[in-house]
């Protein structure tokens, strides 16, 4: 009994690896193609591939942490942390990106959580505010990290 839910369990482990993973390569893939749009310099760099993956796993795991929270938490602390996610977003200066380039990315990332995560369609009004700010959130640092790549290359 105990050796059939451990082989159960693993299964399920191996599913999600194996989502995990495939969400990763059509990110990266579709990212790059974004990035390489506004930044050909930074095609071939390995770094920023490597980051693509570090911010496909942070956006899987803000989408899951939000549908909990959406189905979990109240009207009244839901309310309060998209409040307070608007606050932050408030205080993060502007960044000195290609025109367009940022809209862009939050677009994309936008269409890959939508296209891999059935479960955002029965979001509340709500959850889906904290998937959308969380996304841009995210994507203020992936386009800074981005600029970070390509301001080394472009002063040589």
């Amino acid at each position: 009994m105990v050796k059939v839910r451990m082989e159960h369990v693993w299964e399920n482990f191996k599913n999600i690896d194996k989502m995990v993973n495939a969400f990763k390569k059509v990110f990266i893939a579709e990212m790059s193609e974004v990035c390489f749009n506004f930044y050909p310099v930074l095609i071939g760099n390995e770094v920023l591939e490597e980051k693509l993956g570090y911010y496909a796993e942070e956006f899987l795991n803000f989408t899951d942490s939000v549908i909990d929270k959406d189905n979990c938490y109240n009207q009244y602390r839901k309310s309060q942390e998209l409040i307070n996610m608007c606050r932050y977003m408030e205080k993060i200066p502007p960044i000195d990106a290609k025109l367009g380039f940022q809209n862009q990315v939050y677009e994309k990332v936008k269409q890959l959580i939508v296209r891999h995560d059935y479960r955002v369609y029965d979001l509340s009004a709500e959850g889906f505010r904290m998937i959308d700010v969380n996304i841009k959130v995210h994507v203020y640092r992936l386009v800074a990290d981005v600029i970070e790549q390509v301001l080394p290359q472009q002063t040589c």
